[in-house]
Parts: structure tokens; sequence; C-alpha cells
């Protein structure tokens, strides 16, 4: 299709309610990339993302949309190094604005394995959900954060499945998971995870598996409004 970015690999994609974005992975020649696009499903066109102050070409990474914006962060170099940066891209323009994002000491945030302790929990039984206060609390994360970076856990499951992290006040998970297991199998993925947008600072976790599943969930870093 004209104007579409060239063939890839190791991408992400986010819509945004009326265009479905496309950013990062690997080309033809292996090559980690830092462009996009931005497809049009009702005028049926595409338009390149700017290169100019782009965050750094990367692989496997993550890509959110925010409502007004879309956030990058994490993957891999060209070197299969993780990254630690990212940025942001506005709508309508698609042009690079400042990112606001503020590092933290790796800060554990959640722990159903120690029911007594101050991030503790119960296990998450099969097929459901809960909720988790993010803002205010030890992490530092303030309640002017609009978006959190973690490392998300799934510890000794019952059964495969998949655990999903969105904001507090959705009603239904996304349909894309942010990380999956095997039975009995401990993963980790890293993730950015817009919070609640009614000012409640709060995310969700979804086990979508057949069995219970213990969660663990890192913040390293929160994103505030770039103005």
């Amino acid at each position: 299709m004209t104007g579409a970015p060239v063939g890839r690999s190791d991408h992400t994609a986010a819509w945004t309610g009326s265009r479905a974005l496309v950013w990062g992975g690997s080309d033809e020649s292996t090559s980690p990339t830092d462009t996009g696009g931005a497809y049009d499903p009702a005028a049926d066109t595409w338009r390149a993302t700017p290169v100019a102050g782009a965050p750094a070409p990367r692989t496997r990474h993550t890509m959110v949309w925010a409502g007004s914006r879309a956030i990058v962060w994490g993957g891999l170099d060209g070197s299969s190094a993780c990254l630690y940066s990212g940025g942001i891209y506005d709508d309508p323009g698609l042009l690079p604005a400042a990112t606001d994002f503020h590092t933290v000491t790796p800060c554990r945030l959640v722990d159903t394995r120690d029911p007594g302790g101050p991030t503790g929990g119960v296990a998450l039984g099969g097929n459901t959900t809960d909720t988790f206060g993010v803002t205010g609390g030890a992490c530092g994360v303030p309640s002017t954060a609009i978006a959190i970076s973690v490392n998300v856990t799934a510890v000794a499951p019952a059964a495969a499945g998949a655990l999903t992290v969105y904001p507090g006040n959705w009603v239904s998970a996304p349909v894309v998971s942010n990380l999956n297991f095997s039975v009995a199998q401990t993963r980790g993925n890293n993730a950015i995870v817009l919070l609640a947008t009614d000012g409640t600072g709060t995310i969700k976790v979804k086990n979508g598996s057949t069995g219970a599943v213990h969660v663990v969930l890192d913040v390293n870093g929160y994103f505030l409004e770039p103005f």
C-alpha cells in the first residue's frame, strides 16, 4: 500500500480510536528502526511518523496509546541490550513531544505471595481481576502520574494463561495481554501501564487463566504530562 512503513518484525502497534499506529522493530536488514506510520482506515492512507526527535531505534519495546499521545518505552537495541529510554508522540501531528519520564529506585508495588506485607494480598484466582493502588504510596508515584513503567511477573501459575494490566477505571480488559505463561512457569515482562483516568491512581490485573497465579509488580518509573 502506498505510503505504508517498510516491512518489519518485532515492532509494536496501537489503536488510537481512529488510526492504527505502527512503530519500531527490525527492517529487512535485521537492524532496529526508529520509523513507523499511522494508518487512517477512513481515508485508506498512511502517514509516516517523524524521525527527528524520535526515540532511539529498538525492537520488542512497548507502545501504548494514552488518549492523546503514544508512549514508547524499553525494548532492545542493535546489540540486544535492554533500553531504559523512550519518547512520546503527540496527536494529531505525531510530532515528538518532550518526554517527562521520572525514574524511581525499583520498588515492589505488589507481591501477592506476602499477604501480611504492605504490598501483599492473595493469589489471583482463575479468570479473576483485582485492583491495586499505585499513587501516593511507598514507591513515590505522585497523584499527577498518567502512566507507570513496571516489570510484571507471574509466579507459580496453576494453569497456562496470561496477565493483563490496565487502568483501574476501565470496565473491560484490553484484548492484548502483557505476559503469557505456562503452568508452573515463573515469567516476567516489562510494560508501560496507563493509570486510571478518573484520578484514583489505580490499575487492574486480570488473570486470564483457569488456575490461581501469584503476581509481582515492580515499578521503576512514571510518566507525567509533558507540559
